[in-house]
């Protein structure tokens, strides 16, 4: 993972922080380990679905849109913070089969990452600020945790990219090897 220093993010093509990004990069400074931007979604999925697909339509978005790839460098806060757009950034998915579990088992693993994700929180210079789990419940059942720190997305961007995410995976469900979207 990429370590920025404000040098670097001076040099590069970094842009400065709009206000509410400066907001919430200097409460996140002041505390550290404050969840007050953490936010986190759970969605239900049912029929047939393809987890591999799913992340490679996960991956486009990321490579679409700047705001999930972008590293906020604010080490030296006296000095203008920096936003700056990484080429290129992967998401991996993680994964958990969860189908040999009964319901109250299932429930206390989906409570345990939920917890343990929101404890970890997000390093806004060196994380991908979007993290999404998808657990297996049964053959036909899947339970998704979409989290993310919300300098990059609000409700109704994350509406947005919810949206483009499910066309993505139509796109590339129908046409396996199309490969990238154009922007």
């Amino acid at each position: 993972m990429k370590r920025w220093t404000y040098e670097q993010a001076e040099n590069s093509k970094g842009i400065s922080f709009n206000t509410n990004a400066r907001g919430h990069a200097v409460s996140c400074h002041a505390r550290p380990n404050s969840s007050s931007y953490f936010t986190q979604l759970e969605l239900g999925i049912s029929g047939d679905f393809d987890l591999d697909l799913f992340e490679k339509s996960l991956n486009e978005l990321v490579r679409t849109y700047d705001i999930l790839r972008t590293a906020f460098v604010y080490q030296q806060l006296q000095k203008k913070p920096r936003q700056v757009v990484l080429a290129e950034r992967h998401i991996d998915v993680y994964r958990e089969d969860l189908s040999h579990l009964n319901h109250q088992e299932q429930k206390k693993v989906l409570d345990q990452y939920k917890k343990q994700v929101r404890k970890q929180g997000f390093h806004l210079t060196n994380d991908l600020l979007l993290k999404v789990a998808v657990f297996q419940l049964n053959e036909t059942n899947w339970h998704l945790i979409w989290s993310n720190h919300h300098i990059i997305m609000d409700g109704w961007s994350m509406g947005v990219l919810m949206k483009k995410t499910v066309s993505l995976l139509c796109f590339l469900s129908e046409r396996p090897n199309a490969g990238s979207l154009t922007r």
